[in-house]
């Protein structure tokens, strides 16, 4: 469990002191034991909610030195890539999206599906990006419609 403790970051002005996990969590910063609880979480809950929103922040944030755990997160968000978008739409965070989007893990059906769901959330950053990445990989085709 997290305590107000001292948190030692090392930046180009020096030492600075974090006493929060929310300034921590705000940073980006993330201690050893925090992952470990959350990989620990990850292997052992019942609750896809709750399995599914550690594998995504486990995923976008282990480092090179935890391979085992990125690949885990990897294997199963591959597994369950339509829910792992959907989150990522509701967050608005392209960023992430296109990560998932680099490793080849849906096709044009499932593109299809997200654009579909950016368009009910009415998440417009994520509907623009959707629909621009369908343009480049897929393209849109032309309908006739003879009267």
């Amino acid at each position: 469990m997290w305590q107000m403790r001292k948190i030692r970051l090392w930046e180009k002005a020096g030492w600075i002191i974090i006493r929060s996990r929310e300034t921590a969590r705000k940073l980006g910063l993330y201690m050893e034991e925090e992952r470990d609880m959350r990989y620990e979480k990850f292997q052992t809950t019942g609750q896809e909610r709750i399995r599914l929103a550690c594998a995504l922040e486990g995923f976008f944030l282990t480092n090179e030195c935890e391979e085992e755990k990125k690949t885990a997160y990897g294997q199963y968000l591959k597994r369950r890539i339509r829910p792992a978008m959907e989150a990522l739409i509701r967050e608005e965070n392209v960023g992430k999206m296109e990560l998932l989007e680099s490793f080849g893990w849906f096709g044009a059906e499932e593109l299809e599906n997200f654009i579909c769901t950016a368009r009910r959330e009415r998440k417009l950053e994520s509907l623009v990006w959707l629909m621009r990445l369908k343009d480049q990989k897929y393209g849109y085709k032309e309908k006739k419609f003879d009267l």
